[in-house]
């Protein structure tokens, strides 16, 4: 039996989640059960989202608005909010 996936938010804003095979891996820390907690709700979240909404662009707008996962914006649509406007709902930290 391999040890449990693991959901990891990197530094991009992605989640990941991986799947380690018995006698491969080895544990150093254990993870903060908030934190995980969290991560596990943000997974959830970001999964129902991505089901409920059919448009990719759509969803892309709702993941990044609602749970800040801005990796799913392609460059179009960051070109044309930044045109009008309105990119700073999307990044509060826009330069």
């Amino acid at each position: 039996m391999g040890y449990p996936a693991r959901h990891i938010l990197g530094r991009s804003g992605r989640l990941y989640s991986a799947y380690l095979p018995p006698a491969t891996y080895r544990i150093t820390q254990e993870l903060d059960p908030f934190k995980n907690h969290i991560l596990s709700i943000h997974r959830h979240l970001a999964s129902t989202i991505e089901s409920a909404i059919e448009n990719k662009s759509h969803a892309a707008i709702a993941l990044s608005l609602i749970l800040g996962d801005r990796n799913t914006l392609d460059q179009e649509m960051i070109e044309t909010y930044s045109k009008i406007g309105i990119i700073y709902l999307f990044y509060r930290d826009w330069e």
